[in-house]
């Protein structure tokens, strides 16, 4: 079956905001906004504090998943 690159861009993009939530402070709220943006946008200055990071542009997504979802895409992570 043939997928349209945006179908698959924007599937990736929803399983990447779920780990990163889960992977956050907000890990058991099941939704929430996370922002992303392209490498390039992304700087990081000498006085920052460590995981600190200056972003320029960049968009938001709003992602509700169910602890089902989750499961299924953590079992293939690990299996990758």
């Amino acid at each position: 079956m043939f997928r349209k690159s945006t179908e698959l861009k924007e599937k990736s993009l929803k399983e990447a905001a779920i780990l990163a939530l889960y992977y956050s402070k907000l890990s058991r709220s099941f939704s929430g906004d996370v922002q992303y943006t392209q490498r390039m946008n992304v700087k990081k200055k000498n006085k920052l504090p460590p995981g600190k990071v200056l972003v320029n542009k960049y968009k938001t997504v709003y992602v509700k998943y169910t602890e089902d979802e989750l499961n299924l895409i953590l079992s293939r992570t690990q299996n990758a």
